[in-house]
């Protein structure tokens, strides 16, 4: 069961809400107990055989943290082996493949282990637990009971791919969760960003989908063209894909009086890599900050040691999104441009804002192609195709404006561009609409939170909006396949 299907939309959430409210009506740790048994079920949905690794991994950390909070000289023992075993319990389940097909590689060995299927959201409830261990460790984790902590890690909102959240703004949320009846001004608003969500998913991310994938996956050669508008679609559309998930998230959890952090702020309108980085996956990026670089010694130790502990954080930030060597060099990519910019603020120079918000997002945009490359020979076509000179193609209707003395080619559109001219011209709408979306309009949340105290005729025109929409990707969704979101792969 995913966001972006009718079980979901029309029948799990709306069931699952309705009960929640029922169940307050007796008691409010009931209704904690039917979310949880719901959010449970939710994830047994996708694969049943995964839901004891869950199981388990919840009574470890649960276990250990109380522990951890009991106090006593073991206390640092407890909290290095839950770690140890978190990050054992992920690594085995990521990464054993990767690393026994690179040590084949280096050293033309032929080792064999099974293919280890990885289990769904293993990344993200694992960091979660880390993060409520070391809490704890700090006494800030807030009390609760066993139910709270596995409704708190199961969330069926959060649970698949963020937001990451940290239990002690959650768990005091499900223990005031008192209110008999509905706030119908959230559940109004959790609408609203749920229509927003789902029209990013379906009517964009998806269209540009088609065109990203083949250009990186089924296009031999590329022309210069085809891959800046490959990079282009890739880059709205890994966007799209993982803020319309997250607005799905936040807004399902409105509907239950339950407010998530918000996990996008208009990431590409940032002027700097680290600023960036505060607007896009918000939630990881606190997380790593809290829990990796500020132990690692934050930049209290000197201009080196910060630098070293930023490239370092973002290197496991690289290698945390996927088994492969793309993900590791994006990491250290995204790294060497924020040492970069450390040394360049360090030397008093300056970039006018609006330049350095193009070089911001051309950075990021030509980055992602190690992120979406299946390897690096792929991610070697794209690029070389992006500034290789050799291949340059236009259109015939381009042919008078231009000398036969450069010798450029000229091709049909259609073969130009690799896609049916009605494909073509669907793709291409959404990438206009979507960099025209990304660079002058605010996100869902914010969007209503801006209108939210105007008068009701303001907000009556946002629901309708948000039905508009959702009737739109409605009408998509039966006619074009479901495709997974981007960020259940990690």
């Amino acid at each position: 069961m995913v966001f972006t299907s009718f079980s979901y939309l029309l029948l799990f959430l709306p069931v699952v809400v309705l009960a929640s409210y029922l169940c307050r009506k007796y008691n409010h740790l009931l209704s904690i107990a039917w979310v949880t048994l719901a959010s449970l079920g939710f994830y047994a949905f996708w694969e049943m055989s995964q839901l004891p690794i869950l199981s388990a991994s919840i009574l470890f950390n649960y276990t250990c943290g109380a522990l951890i909070g009991t106090g006593g000289r073991f206390r640092k023992t407890y909290l290095f082996v839950g770690i140890a075993a978190n990050i054992g319990l992920l690594g085995y389940f990521k990464y054993t493949n990767f690393f026994v097909n690179t040590l084949n590689m280096l050293r033309e060995e032929s080792w064999h282990v099974e293919t280890i299927v990885l289990p769904l959201a293993i990344s993200f409830f694992t960091f979660q637990q880390i993060a409520w261990l070391m809490d704890q460790y700090r006494s800030e984790a807030p009390k609760c009971t066993f139910v709270e902590y596995v409704c708190a890690v199961t969330f069926f909102p959060h649970l698949i791919a963020g937001p990451i959240v940290r239990y002690h703004d959650l768990i005091p949320q499900f223990q005031a969760i008192k209110v008999l009846k509905p706030d119908w001004d959230i559940i109004a608003k959790g609408l609203f960003i749920i229509g927003c969500g789902v029209f990013k998913k379906i009517v964009i991310a998806d269209t540009l989908a088609v065109y990203a994938t083949l250009c990186f996956d089924q296009l031999e050669v590329l022309n210069m063209l085809q891959a800046w508008l490959a990079v282009l679609s890739y880059t709205m559309q890994i966007y799209f894909d993982f803020s319309g998930y997250c607005d799905i998230a936040i807004g399902s959890a409105l509907l239950l009086n339950i407010h998530l952090p918000a996990n996008f702020h208009s990431p590409y309108k940032a002027s700097s890599i680290r600023e960036f980085w505060q607007r896009w996956h918000i939630t990881l990026g606190s997380f790593l900050t809290r829990y990796l670089y500020f132990p690692l010694g934050g930049n209290r130790k000197g201009l080196v040691r910060t630098c070293g502990n930023i490239f370092l954080v973002m290197f496991l930030s690289g290698l945390w999104h996927g088994a492969g060597f793309g993900f590791i060099l994006w990491g250290m990519l995204h790294g060497a441009a924020m040492v970069l910019q450390r040394g360049w603020n360090a030397a008093g120079l300056h970039v006018p804002a609006k330049f350095s918000t193009a070089i911001t997002f051309l950075f990021v945009a030509l980055a992602w192609v190690f992120f979406r490359a299946s390897d690096i020979d792929t991610a070697m076509k794209v690029y070389s195709a992006c500034f290789g000179m050799t291949d340059v193609v236009l259109p015939r209707p381009l042919q008078p404006l231009l000398p036969d003395a450069w010798g450029i080619t000229y091709l049909p559109t259609s073969k130009l561009f690799g896609v049916a001219r009605a494909s073509f011209q669907e793709t291409m709408l959404a990438l206009a609409g979507s960099m025209l979306c990304v660079f002058s309009a605010k996100e869902a949340g914010a969007l209503w939170d801006k209108y939210a105290a105007k008068q009701s005729g303001v907000l009556y025109i946002l629901n309708f909006i948000a039905a508009v929409l959702l009737f739109v990707s409605f009408m998509k969704m039966l006619v074009v396949p479901y495709t997974e979101f981007i960020y259940f792969n990690f």
